[in-house]
């Protein structure tokens, strides 16, 4: 069966980030460009992908963030969520991850933010999905 995600940006910044080459972030992106899991992502947070990871103070160049976008197009699927009010959230920008989440039956939103979402077994932290992501390789 095929894992469904819908990666938060800081999810993806923390991946670079990180010094740890065993951290959760780390993994899931490696497993991202094993095309281990299916990414789901509508324009707006594609957008945003390439908007955050391209600031300056994340100091990543193209060789950097190419790679990454194009696995994400590559093991991915663009979705055009319902939008929702996202009045309810306590950042309105985050609504376009729980929207596209929502519109996909056994679809996981990761994100490293989890206190930014209603809590829902379909919002999970990066070690959490980390450990389904092994359960399904096993």
């Amino acid at each position: 069966m095929t894992v469904l995600a819908i990666i938060d940006t800081n999810v993806i910044v923390s991946s670079f980030l990180s010094k740890d080459p065993e951290s959760p972030v780390k993994q899931i992106m490696r497993f991202l460009d094993m095309g281990a899991f299916t990414v789901l992502y509508s324009r707006e947070i594609f957008e945003e992908y390439e908007e955050v990871l391209h600031r300056a103070k994340f100091r990543l160049g193209e060789a950097d963030i190419a790679p990454v976008l194009s696995a994400i197009k590559e093991h991915g699927i663009e979705v055009e969520p319902d939008k929702m009010d996202a009045s309810e959230l306590p950042d309105p920008k985050d609504a376009p991850f729980l929207e596209v989440t929502l519109s996909e039956d056994g679809s996981f939103l990761v994100t490293g933010n989890l206190k930014h979402f209603p809590s829902s077994p379909k919002i999970v932290s990066p070690r959490e999905f980390l450990s389904i992501l092994i359960g399904e390789q096993a």
